[in-house]
């Protein structure tokens, strides 16, 4: 019996290599399926990210040209509404002018 080999340990060859099984395998499988998986959408999240940035700052731009073309127009429409302003626009667009008392004709 003193030539009789050692039991092999579990997962052995009797020649000392490693057998790696069917079901390690699938577990490592699964485990690099779940990195890659995490990695993939770590990259479309910030992917994400980056694209709504660069539509708020759309969004801001127009935001503040629709503000400020606001502001304008609003200065425009207190200067228009100006009495003498209507007055001097009607005399030098339309040729108006205030009527004479002698112009004024009564109709009864």
């Amino acid at each position: 019996m003193a030539d009789a080999a050692p039991p092999a340990a579990a997962g052995t060859l009797a020649g000392g290599r490693v057998v790696w099984g069917l079901k390690a395998f699938g577990y490592t499988a699964l485990y690099v399926s779940i990195l890659v998986g995490l990695g993939l959408y770590q990259v479309w999240h910030r992917h994400e990210l980056h694209r709504l940035g660069v539509q708020l700052s759309t969004e801001t731009l127009q935001y503040r040209a629709a503000y400020e073309e606001n502001r304008k127009l609003r200065l425009e429409l207190a200067s228009v509404k100006h009495a003498d302003r209507v007055r001097e626009e009607a005399e030098r667009k339309l040729h108006m002018r205030v009527p004479a008392p002698q112009d004024i004709i009564e109709i009864r």
